[in-house]
């Protein structure tokens, strides 16, 4: 086999952490997988939630998911491939954003939504594009 490979046909990669090349018998790890891999021979990709040096990194609850992706992030980084949910930070969407000026403008106006679709329980003053309705 080439350096870097292993197995009955030489056609399985090595994912050895650091780069190591493995026994093209066995392809065993002896330094570890790289981050990203698992198992012995360090071939088994992360489930679709975890991620890193032997997948124990846990993607992020505040990746946006969407449908029908079925992995929350990138095996390797964790970084989430569709962003975050609102109020985290890119890429690894752990870090919460600091509420600003434009954060508490946009739930003010959601607030004012919900307001006014509710307008036939008699709530009211409620605001529209600056002005009170």
């Amino acid at each position: 086999c080439k350096v870097g490979y292993f197995g009955r046909d030489c056609e399985q990669k090595c994912n050895c952490a650091w780069d190591q090349p493995c026994p093209p018998s066995t392809g065993f790890c002896q330094s570890g997988c790289a981050p990203g891999y698992r198992g012995l021979s360090c071939n088994l990709q992360c489930e679709p939630q975890n991620y890193g040096q032997d997948c124990e990194g846990n993607c992020s609850q505040n990746c946006f998911t969407g449908k029908p992706l079925n992995r929350f992030c990138d095996f390797i980084t964790g970084h989430c491939f569709l962003g975050c949910v609102v109020g985290f930070e890119p890429p690894t969407c752990e870090k919460g954003k600091s509420l600003s000026y434009h954060s508490f403008y946009w739930i003010f106006n959601e607030l004012t939504t919900v307001l006014q679709v509710g307008k036939d329980t008699k709530v009211s003053p409620t605001r529209r594009s600056g002005h009170y309705v």
